[in-house]
């Protein structure tokens, strides 16, 4: 009781004497969490805390109190609870910022921190996150789209010629939220096809490119290399790299921390280098591996979809028969040469061996005749 008397002293006491600053624009990410700014002088001989969020009525609701070296949140709203807290080791450097976690919509607002003055902080949520860039299997239509949003961002697709005017849009509401889908047909897979989503207000930008690389055609047990490069532009430790046949799960991943192959048949070109290079190698090619393989690279505002078009065809007859007319004729060649080899030894030591011979008895035919 005394603690809450207290409290209700030290607000008065505030309202009395505080100032108010302009309102600054804090944007937080839904589900994420935020820091409200709010400064005092660490030269204060008690630190006083109080956050607000206005309601529009006659009270504002009580987010977090600290005071007598302590937070005080008995009288803290239940959809605050388990989700504010100071920077207390801050106090000596005059921080009393509020972190506000777990973002919901509803916690949108105007804060109040009172610390002598007043201090308000218009906290904005945004929703800016949730992106995806795919080709609909089986057919020639792109799909650029952004899930969840708060507010609906504009979306601008291109090539090397320019704009491209989208073709269908489709907007889709969810409770509060919105999602937004544009799609264009791809008239030319030799291409490069870029969407870009872009939010005015705070100014945030994701990128989507789709391009095809050369199609690769081989014969069942060949080996086939599937490019991947990845961009020197991008920051490589925020980046990660999925490989993907196009509609199915990844079968392989690899980011700054770990990297994944499902398949013994899969290996990587550079090892130790993936920062540059996230080829992979496919081996002992077979005719149910003709797929489209999707190299996936993205990061929190970036993605890359390099599809590598792969057919895989049987050994026709007259390779079957070069092959083993090849193995037929190559296999009595080198058994050949090593019989020859066999030979060429064996000759070698029998005249070594004889002019040895020769030598011995020439030696004692001169030793009898110095002898006699």
């Amino acid at each position: 009781m005394k603690d809450l008397l207290m409290f209700f002293v030290h607000f008065i006491l505030l309202s009395l004497i505080l100032t108010v600053s302009g309102d600054e624009i804090v944007y937080g990410q839904l589900s994420e969490t935020v820091v409200l700014p709010c400064t005092f002088n660490p030269n204060s001989n008690e630190i006083i805390i109080h956050w607000q969020r206005s309601n529009g009525q006659s009270s504002d609701i009580i987010v977090h109190s600290y005071y007598h070296s302590k937070d005080h949140l008995e009288k803290q709203n239940v959809t605050y609870q388990n989700r504010t807290s100071l920077f207390y080791s801050d106090f000596p450097k005059g921080n009393a910022s509020l972190e506000l976690r777990h973002l919901r919509l509803e916690d949108e607002g105007v804060y109040k921190c009172y610390m002598g003055k007043e201090y308000n902080v218009n906290l904005k949520i945004i929703s800016f996150k949730n992106f995806s860039l795919n080709r609909q299997n089986t057919t020639t239509r792109l799909e650029c789209a952004a899930w969840d949003v708060h507010l609906l961002p504009s979306i601008t697709w291109s090539d090397a010629s320019g704009i491209i005017n989208e073709t269908n849009r489709t907007e889709v509401k969810t409770d509060r939220l919105m999602s937004v889908i544009s799609e264009i047909n791809i008239t030319n897979s030799s291409q490069v096809y870029q969407c870009q989503i872009h939010n005015s207000v705070p100014n945030l930008n994701w990128t989507g490119i789709w391009n095809m690389t050369d199609p690769l055609n081989k014969v069942e047990g060949d080996e086939a290399v599937l490019q991947c490069d990845i961009p020197h532009s991008l920051n490589v430790k925020n980046i990660r790299v999925t490989w993907s046949v196009a509609g199915k799960k990844p079968f392989a991943c690899v980011d700054n921390i770990s990297e994944m192959l499902e398949n013994s048949r899969f290996s990587w070109v550079s090892v130790n280098n993936h920062q540059t290079n996230a080829s992979i190698i496919l081996k002992n090619l077979k005719i149910s591996d003709s797929e489209d393989y999707v190299c996936n690279i993205s990061s929190h505002d970036y993605m890359q979809l390099r599809v590598t078009s792969l057919t895989v065809a049987k050994v026709t007859t007259d390779k079957m028969e070069n092959r083993y007319r090849y193995e037929f004729i190559s296999l009595p060649i080198i058994a050949a040469i090593c019989i020859g080899i066999g030979i060429g030894i064996y000759c070698f030591r029998r005249t070594r061996k004889g002019m040895n011979g020769n030598n011995q008895s020439s030696d004692s035919t001169e030793m009898d005749q110095l002898n006699s």
